[in-house]
């Protein structure tokens, strides 16, 4: 193809080449697909067990003796209304 000012694609620079190849790219995929921007989809596989991190063991202990309170409590509290 010939650009603006006559030249062909060959007697372009590299940078040019590169510009009019990505253009040209994007133009098909916006006739073709209805989409310009390409969205890379990436499987994260380093997540951290959850019990291998102190904060969340922590926290699951502390909501767990919370709950045996509260359920000790709220058993004492029954009795004592009921009276």
């Amino acid at each position: 193809t010939v650009d603006e000012e006559g030249r062909t694609f060959q007697e372009l620079n590299e940078g040019e080449q590169a510009k009019q190849v990505s253009d040209r790219l994007k133009l098909y995929s916006k006739n073709a697909y209805k989409k310009t921007k390409v969205t890379e989809e990436v499987t994260r596989t380093d997540t951290v067990c959850m019990r291998e991190n102190d904060f969340y063991v922590d926290t699951v202990r502390q909501f767990r003796d919370r709950r045996y309170e509260y359920k000790k409590l709220t058993k004492v509290w029954g009795k004592r209304i009921g009276k």
